[in-house]
C-alpha cells in the first residue's frame, strides 16, 4: 500500500484545520508532507489505515506526545517494526475512547441546539406573558373588544406554531447528534475486523466487572487466547484469508461464550475472555470446549479453495485474587498462555 493510496483521516483534517494561515503555500506544503509521512509510516509498519492508526502515526510524526513517541521508538528499536498489537497497546495507553476533537465538536453542536431550545422557551414565555397582559388590559377597559381579542389570539397562535416548528427542528437535530455520538462511541469501542470489543472497551468492562464481582463476593476468571501459527497461515494463504480466519474465530468465540463470558480482541491474533461468576476450572472447561470445536472444523481459503486445515489456539486461564489489579490478572493469564505455547500449543493451561 502506498502513502498516496491511503485515505485521509477526517480527524487529522480537523487537527490541521486548527492551524492558522491555511491559505499560505507553506501551509499546503507542510500539509502534504505530513500526509505523506503518516501514510509512509502506516505502510512501512503494515498498519491498516484506521482512525486510531492515523492518530497514532500523526502524533508520532508531530512529536508532541512524549510518552507515545518514546513508546513507539522503544518498540521500533527492539523489533524494527510497530506490530498491530503494539500499536493497539500504545494507542490504548495514550488516547481516550473518543478523540477530544470529536467530543468537543459534538458537544459544541449540542450546546448550540440546547441554547436554541432555551431561547425558544424564553420567547414562548415572553409571548404568553405579553398575550396575557394585553388580554387583561382589554378586559379591564370594560366590554372586551372582540376584534382586538381575535387579533391578539391569532397573533399568539402564529407565534405558538412558530415555536412548535422550532422545537421540532431542534429536537430532530439533537436526536441526530445523539445518534452521531453513539456511533462515534460504538466505533471507538469495537474492533472493525471482528466486531468484538477492542482492547480499550474490554479493559473498561473488565474493570467494572472486577468491582462488581468483589462487591458481591463472586469469582472472576479470565482467559488469554492466541491463535497458533497465525503468521505461518498468513504467509501461506495471504492476509485476506488471515482476516477471514480472525473473523471466524471471533464469531465462534462470541457464540460459544455468549451466556458465560465476554470476548474481546486484544490485538493481532490475541483474544481475551472474562467469565464473571466462574471459577477458573469451569472457565477452563468452557475455553477448552471452544478450542476443540474450532480444531474439529476443516477450513478452506475462500479465494482459492485451498484447504487451510484445522486452526487451533492456546489459552491461559486464571482467576482474580484478593487485592489484585486488572493488570495482575491480565499478566498472569498472559504468562500461562506463553507457557502453553512453549509446551506445544493447542492446549489450555489453568492456574
Amino acid at each position: 500500500m502506498t502513502a498516496a493510496s491511503i485515505p485521509v483521516s477526517n480527524r487529522i483534517k480537523r487537527w490541521l484545520g486548527h492551524i492558522d494561515d491555511r491559505q499560505s503555500p507553506s501551509f499546503h506544503t507542510w500539509q502534504e508532507r505530513v500526509f505523506s509521512e503518516v501514510g509512509a509510516f502506516l505502510s512501512a509498519n503494515h498498519l491498516d489505515p484506521t482512525p486510531d492508526n492515523y492518530d497514532l502515526a500523526f502524533q508520532y510524526r508531530a512529536a508532541q506526545n512524549v510518552v507515545l513517541v518514546n513508546a513507539i521508538r522503544t518498540e521500533l528499536d527492539s523489533k524494527g517494526i510497530l506490530t498491530v498489537d503494539a500499536a493497539d497497546r500504545i494507542f490504548a495507553a495514550n488516547a481516550g475512547p473518543v478523540s477530544a476533537d470529536a467530543l468537543a465538536h459534538i458537544a459544541a453542536e449540542i450546546g448550540t441546539h440546547v441554547d436554541g431550545l432555551s431561547s425558544i422557551a424564553k420567547q414562548s414565555d415572553h409571548d404568553a406573558a405579553t398575550f396575557r397582559t394585553a388580554l387583561e388590559a382589554n378586559i379591564a377597559g370594560g366590554a372586551p373588544d372582540a376584534v382586538a381579542v381575535m387579533d391578539l389570539t391569532l397573533s399568539m397562535v402564529a407565534r405558538t406554531r412558530a415555536a412548535e416548528a422550532g422545537l421540532r427542528k431542534s429536537t430532530r437535530e439533537l436526536a441526530g447528534l445523539r445518534a452521531h455520538l453513539a456511533e462515534a462511541q460504538h466505533f471507538a469501542d469495537v474492533d472493525p475486523l471482528t466486531e468484538l470489543a477492542n482492547r480499550r472497551a474490554f479493559k473498561r468492562e473488565l474493570e467494572r466487572e472486577i468491582v462488581g464481582c468483589r462487591a458481591h463476593g463472586k469469582p472472576l476468571s479470565l482467559a488469554f487466547c492466541d491463535i497458533d501459527h497465525f503468521k505461518r497461515l498468513n504467509d501461506l494463504h495471504g492476509h485476506e484469508t488471515g482476516d477471514r480466519v480472525l473473523r471466524f474465530v471471533a464469531q465462534l468465540m462470541a457464540k460459544q461464550f455468549a451466556r458465560k463470558g465476554t470476548v474481546g480482541r486484544f490485538g493481532g491474533e490475541e483474544f481475551v475472555v472474562m467469565f464473571p461468576g466462574l471459577a477458573p476450572e469451569a472457565a477452563g472447561h468452557a475455553v477448552d470446549r471452544c478450542r476443540v470445536a474450532l480444531a474439529d472444523l476443516p477450513l478452506y481459503a475462500a479465494t482459492t479453495g485451498d484447504r487451510i486445515g484445522s486452526v487451533t489456539f492456546t489459552a491461559g486461564v486464571t482467576m482474580l485474587e484478593e487485592n489484585e489489579t486488572m493488570a495482575d490478572i491480565l499478566r498472569r493469564a498472559d504468562e500461562l498462555l506463553y507457557r502453553g505455547k512453549a509446551a506445544g500449543r493447542n492446549r489450555i493451561l489453568v492456574g
